[in-house]
């Protein structure tokens, strides 16, 4: 993917969290996370998973995926996340 295509699919992530987090307002608002915790719960797992994306595809523009860190091992110290404390 291009950067710009990268991009684009981060900011459509980022209208998913936003709307959904707006939809788990409107729950706690009306008492529906007691009333409906199942449904609740998965409007959490769909921010995490949008956050998650999100962070892989900014990774990817950024050029941060190597083997390494697509295993999930530390971050290499000449990686610049790692030297700014940035957690990715």
């Amino acid at each position: 993917m291009t950067n710009e295509e990268q991009q684009h699919v981060i900011d459509e992530l980022q209208t998913v969290i936003a709307d959904t987090q707006a939809t788990l307002q409107r729950f706690e608002d009306t008492g529906m996370d007691k009333e409906m915790p199942e449904d609740y719960e998965k409007l959490l797992d769909i921010i995490d998973g949008a956050v998650k994306q999100q962070r892989e595809h900014t990774k990817a523009m950024l050029g941060w995926l190597t083997p390494a860190t697509c295993r999930g091992d530390a971050p290499d110290s000449s990686f610049p996340h790692a030297l700014s404390g940035n957690p990715w």
